[in-house]
C-alpha cells in the first residue's frame, strides 16, 4: 500500500466516524429535549400543587387568626359581661 491509499482509507474512516458522531449527537439532543420537556411538565405540575397547598394553608391560617381574635375578645368581654350581670 502506498501513502495515497492509506490517506484515502484514513479519510474514509474519519468521514464514517464523523457521520456516526453526528448521528449519536443528534440522538442525544433529541433524548435530552424529551427529558427537558418532561422535567418542565413535572415542574409545572409541582408548581400547581404547591400553589394549591399554599392557598389551603392561607385559608387555614385565616381561620386560626379569627379564632385567636374571637378568643381574645371573649376573654376580654367575659369580665365586662360578668360585672354587668353582677350589678
Amino acid at each position: 500500500m502506498d501513502i495515497t491509499e492509506l490517506r484515502n482509507e484514513l479519510k474514509t474512516d474519519i468521514i464514517e466516524l464523523r457521520n456516526e458522531l453526528k448521528t449519536d449527537i443528534t440522538e442525544l439532543r433529541s433524548e435530552l429535549k424529551m427529558d427537558i420537556n418532561e422535567l418542565k411538565t413535572d415542574i409545572k405540575e409541582l408548581r400547581r400543587e404547591l400553589k394549591a397547598d399554599i392557598a389551603l394553608s392561607n385559608a387555614k391560617f385565616d381561620k386560626i387568626q379569627w379564632l385567636i381574635i374571637a378568643t381574645i375578645v371573649t376573654v376580654l368581654l367575659k369580665d365586662y359581661v360578668f360585672s354587668f350581670m353582677a350589678a
